[in-house]
């Protein structure tokens, strides 16, 4: 794996920590709380891979807690993920909006009901969240 050709594709924050996703398909977890106990910004809680997200470019990252995440990559594929264990668990998988050639994001409802993203094909699509 190159390093040299990794590079952040989209933050989030919420939670009391924030979520890198980068162009080679891994999830950065950073805790805020332990940096600022420690004088810092920020320190890095754990770097994430998953086999399906491998060389996947992250396009949007959304924190439902502090133990899961949607993240939405290049393979038009948001996957509901836990990151409780300190690795990857796939929960759940929302299939439908196309995020080839433009970094479509989703998010949630403010009910937290429903995951909502946009499309290339120019029309939003919604899934219910329930596990």
């Amino acid at each position: 794996m190159d390093l040299h050709a990794c590079y952040p594709t989209c933050i989030t924050t919420a939670e009391g920590m924030f979520v890198v996703g980068d162009s080679l398909g891994s999830l950065h977890i950073y805790d805020v709380e332990i940096g600022i106990k420690q004088g810092k910004k920020y320190s890095r809680r754990c770097t994430l891979t998953d086999r399906e997200l491998e060389d996947d470019p992250i396009r949007s990252v959304c924190i439902l807690s502090k133990s899961e995440i949607l993240v939405q990559s290049k393979d038009n594929v948001i996957r509901r993920l836990s990151i409780a264990t300190g690795g990857i668990k796939p929960i759940k998988s929302y299939i439908g909006a196309q995020s080839e050639n433009f970094p479509v994001r989703c998010t949630v409802s403010p009910d937290r009901k429903f995951v909502l993203s946009g499309s290339e094909e120019g029309y939003p699509v919604m899934w219910s969240l329930g596990g």
